[in-house]
């Protein structure tokens, strides 16, 4: 492909913003799962990390399948994969200074 060519990416693709977005927003439900909090003495169950991934879903408009089509996608792309991440890491950042300065 010459450098001036860009690439055509599929209709269903979520753009980076968006799939940043939705990946940290899974990432938080995640981490809510695997750690157990002080007012929390258990880590969330799986059904309601499922619940909670139904949520960010309707919230952002896409179905589960729309979400993997589109991780399916992304994880095609090493540099497209790799700058999402970037922008999913910098939205939790923002996230934990927000959280920090209450």
């Amino acid at each position: 492909m010459a450098c001036s060519e860009k690439k055509v990416h599929p209709d269903y693709l979520l753009n980076e913003d968006k799939m940043a977005t939705v990946f940290s927003e899974m990432q938080l439900i995640e981490a809510a799962r695997s750690k157990k909090t002080f007012a929390r003495k258990i880590a969330l169950s799986d059904s309601i990390a499922l619940q909670q991934y139904d949520l960010i879903f309707k919230k952002h408009e896409i179905s589960k399948e729309d979400f993997k089509k589109n991780y399916e996608y992304y994880v095609k792309d090493e540099k497209l994969m790799a700058s999402m991440i970037n922008k999913s890491l910098a939205k939790l950042d923002s996230l934990k200074v927000q959280i920090q300065n209450e």
